[in-house]
């Protein structure tokens, strides 16, 4: 499910979070549940992956929750990207209908963590609580 999500020494400042996801409704309820981690600030939304890129490369963010179905480009190809620029912020997978071909590929494509948005969302939670 996840990997390599220890926490870093203690922070001052929250964690700089974009939220990129083709549903207003998710990032919506994302950006929501979100700022109820202290240790968290969400920066950012983005519709597509190619926005999303934009929004990463321009917001610096740490911490990115991508979804992997959206139009323009998918979290698949962000993620290939992300690889090949050298970024290094942890890339959250939320995504509806996980399974585990796609759950490994996202993983080996850099995605620090990977869940399904319709049942593993409890899951998510406690991950970027201990961000």
């Amino acid at each position: 499910m996840s990997r390599d999500l220890q926490r870093p020494k203690r922070r001052s400042k929250p964690l700089r979070v974009l939220i990129i996801d083709d549903c207003a409704a998710v990032r919506r309820r994302l950006a929501l549940l979100l700022a109820t981690i202290p240790r968290l600030k969400v920066i950012g939304e983005s519709e597509d992956g190619r926005l999303g890129l934009e929004s990463i490369r321009r917001l610096k963010p740490e911490v990115v929750t991508l979804d992997l179905t959206m139009p323009v480009m998918g979290g698949l190809d962000v993620l290939d990207k992300l690889k090949q620029e050298g970024r290094r912020c942890r890339v959250i997978i939320l995504a509806a209908l996980i399974n585990e071909d796609t759950r490994e590929q996202c993983l080996k494509s850099g995605a620090s963590a990977v869940f399904d948005k319709m049942h593993e969302l409890d899951q998510f939670l406690q991950v970027m609580k201990s961000l």
